[in-house]
């Protein structure tokens, strides 16, 4: 574990205890503790069964149950038809390089809104990243589907 790394334990009484200040947290605590950068571990205490991604996914339900619409109806509906598709993998990293590209152009995007009266280079600046996002998706997905048919091709020899 990193200096930036918390080790959350979920006891059976569905209450959750931070090792490093000793003490109970919320959902929205490990909401913030994320939002400043902290990498957080969730672990049943008495299985020793890694929750994290039960409990990040808990935290965002929750959001969404407050009004932050962050996931569309349409994604979600995405989602939960491939859940038996063979693509997992793939659509998971390409989930998780979208976001990268997304986090670091957004945050350029942001101090360019906070400084620019030119409004319009602005979203010329965000229309010409969504296509170069476009692009990537494209030809991540052409990859994916090269080496899916070369396995196959070598597979069915």
């Amino acid at each position: 574990m990193t200096d930036k790394s918390l080790l959350i334990k979920k006891y059976p009484n569905r209450r959750l205890y931070n090792t490093a200040t000793s003490n109970y947290v919320t959902l929205d605590d490990i909401r913030q503790l994320i939002k400043r950068g902290y990498d957080v571990e969730v672990v049943d205490v008495k299985t020793g069964e890694d929750l994290t991604k039960l409990t990040l996914i808990q935290i965002v339900l929750e959001q969404q149950q407050n009004g932050y619409e962050l996931l569309p109806l349409e994604f979600l509906k995405q989602l939960i038809k491939l859940q038996d598709h063979n693509m997992g993998k793939i659509f998971n990293d390409y989930i998780k390089l979208s976001m990268e590209y997304f986090i670091k152009h957004s945050s350029y995007m942001e101090n360019l809104m906070k400084s620019s009266t030119n409004q319009t280079y602005v979203f010329d600046y965000w229309n010409q990243n969504i296509n170069m996002l476009n692009q990537q998706n494209i030809n991540f997905m052409q990859m994916a589907l090269s080496a899916i048919n070369m396995f196959n091709t070598n597979k069915n020899k």
